[in-house]
């Protein structure tokens, strides 16, 4: 019977606890949207350098900064600035107490069009890139 008492309140804290991860999903998506905006708007002032000094440790474990600033220098060579940049997906999850988002963007550059795929942790207001994919054919052919 005490067991059969103890459901409802063991069900709201779960409900309660995925509200409050919810919330916190949301906070995340819009920190990490504005630091692909920084992203983009350091690209296209050829400051690639900065772009890795703020990177989260993941991603400068992952490459130097000299192969990381010569990848973004080849990316804004070949295509040139951001025109515009929608946003395709996302997801967001927590593990081990840790927030990561991801999003997806169709970007329109000057000399060409790019999928461009960001990984953040979050950390309160505060979304550091560890990761940066990019596919585009201009990279390729150009």
């Amino acid at each position: 019977m005490k067991m059969l008492r103890r459901a409802p309140v063991a069900l709201l804290g779960v409900l309660l606890a995925a509200i409050f991860a919810g919330c916190g999903t949301g906070k995340g998506k819009v920190a990490a949207e504005k630091a692909v905006a920084d992203f983009h708007q350091r690209l296209d002032r050829s400051d690639f350098g900065r772009i890795y000094a703020s990177a989260g440790s993941d991603l400068k474990n992952a490459s130097t900064e000299k192969d990381f600033v010569e990848l973004l220098d080849a990316v804004h060579r070949k295509l040139g600035s951001v025109q515009s940049a929608q946003l395709a997906g996302w997801r967001s999850g927590t593990f081990n107490r840790e927030s990561r988002v991801s999003l997806s963007y169709k970007t329109t550059f000057t000399g060409g069009v790019a999928q461009e795929n960001f990984d953040y942790r979050i950390d309160g207001p505060k979304a550091s890139l560890i990761g940066y994919h990019i596919n585009s054919n201009v990279l390729i052919v150009k």
